[in-house]
């Protein structure tokens, strides 16, 4: 490592998962930590940052810096030993089973106890089935689940799926080490709840998250062991993000997502029991089976034959996320292959840049074919698009009218610039229809 030693984060940020999230956390109640709780938490950091803060720490808890060390490391190798007791010995159902049967049984569940937006009910169980068979597979999306407010059932949801998920693992707090540790060791399904309250400003957790994308990029590079050896870690692994009003950013990008509601007094779900991990044991089971048959399937299907379910939107990223989930549907067949397709075009978030640009294209062609031109004049064309009152160009931006300037910026990134042409013996600046043949036929549908 070059550059200045920096100074090491104090023992506060460091039994909250270090310094990039909770802050808040006073004095007196980490002093006030019992050490079994407080040694698990050394145990779980990554060495560099274990190191930074080793003195202080045992500084702190009254032992030597050798004392704390051995202790720390024994807990690492009991953790690396005992963890994958906690995960479920599942065996697979001794009979075939109809992946239809079981999607709709997970749809069934799902609408059971949660209100959730139109295309979602399909969704689930599609990704559920997919976090069952993508350890094959090029491509697997993460599933987002968004609230706009509290009490719109996110963490019922989180319950329900986790009882049919395969190796869950929920937190709603989580350090970059333990993802990566966790996923190397036993290709979990990791549930990250309150992701608003932890992910921002960790951008090391942000970028771990979103190396989990594609099989090939997958993992990140550590220092390991008193030598420092590099070591790969993988990250390939599925994984269900819930928070409130979560911001567009490249997970989103890398997601499936689904939008919760609040219900209504006419809408009614039931309560969640207890037992219902219990209750989904058979149902685990039987899509444990159906995965050990058909998973190398779907990898070949989806390399050698992309699924033709879902329609162009003009979104490439989505239509890899919902791949898998479109060639279980077509496996599944019947109303599942139409339901998915529809679910996709529901639930596929509209990028606000791309929507914009595609809109202001369409706007464009609109007008060339209306006015019979093939050419016009840069104000011209303006006026035009602030006459169409259902867009946004009348009120672009702060209530204001779009102007020449504001078209040009946005004409720019399509490599589209005005010239000087001549219209109706005026010659100002404006655009030709012939610059705008590549843009409409590769953005315009």
């Amino acid at each position: 490592m070059s550059g200045k030693p920096q100074t090491p984060p104090s023992l506060d940020a460091i039994i909250s998962e270090g310094e990039q999230h909770h802050h808040g956390r006073a004095k007196g109640e980490i002093e006030g930590c019992q050490e079994e709780n407080l040694l698990l938490e050394l145990a779980s950091m990554h060495p560099i940052e274990y190191d930074k803060i080793r003195k202080e720490t045992a500084k702190r808890m009254g032992v030597q810096v050798k004392t704390l060390d051995s202790e720390v490391k024994s807990i690492r190798e009991t953790l690396d030993d005992d963890t994958e007791s906690i995960f479920e010995t599942l065996e697979p159902w001794p009979e075939e089973v109809e992946i239809s049967d079981l999607l709709s049984e997970i749809k069934s569940i799902v609408e059971s106890f949660v209100v959730l937006q139109e295309g979602a009910p399909i969704a689930l169980p599609l990704w559920i089935a997919g976090a069952y068979v993508y350890e094959p597979l090029r491509i697997f999306p993460k599933l987002m689940v968004v609230s706009p407010e509290k009490r719109c059932g996110k963490t019922t949801l989180l319950e329900v799926i986790e009882a049919v998920l395969p190796r869950p693992v929920m937190a709603s707090n989580i350090s970059s080490a333990v993802i990566y540790r966790m996923v190397e060791l036993h290709r979990p399904t990791l549930l990250l709840d309150e992701l608003d309250t932890f992910l921002p400003n960790n951008p090391e957790l942000h970028g771990i998250i979103n190396s989990g994308h594609t099989k090939k990029g997958a993992s990140i590079l550590r220092c390991e062991g008193d030598d420092k050896d590099p070591k790969r870690f993988s990250t390939w692994s599925p994984m269900v993000l819930a928070g409130i009003k979560l911001a567009g950013d490249t997970i989103i990008d890398r997601s499936v997502v689904i939008q919760l509601r609040r219900k209504t007094k006419g809408e009614a779900v039931q309560t969640t029991p207890v037992n219902l991990t219990d209750q989904c044991l058979v149902l685990r089971r039987k899509l444990l089976r159906w995965a050990e048959e058909n998973a190398h399937t779907i990898a070949d299907k989806i390399e050698k034959d992309r699924t033709n379910v879902l329609p162009d939107i003009g979104n490439d990223r989505a239509l890899d996320n919902w791949t898998p989930l479109a060639t279980i549907a077509e496996m599944a067949g019947g109303e599942w292959v139409k339901d998915c397709a529809t679910a996709f075009e529901k639930l596929t978030p509209k990028d606000e840049g791309e929507a914009i640009g595609a809109m202001l294209l369409e706007d464009i062609r609109k007008i060339f074919a209306i006015t019979g031109r093939d050419k016009i004049h840069s104000a011209e064309l303006v006026r035009e698009l602030c006459c169409m009152e259902e867009r946004r160009w009348p009120e672009w931006k702060k209530g204001r009218e779009m102007t020449v300037r504001s078209l040009a910026i946005l004409l720019k990134s399509y490599g589209i610039k005005s010239k000087q042409i001549r219209v109706d013996d005026a010659n100002k600046n404006g655009l030709e229809i012939e610059q705008f043949a590549d843009a409409f036929e590769r953005y315009l549908s």
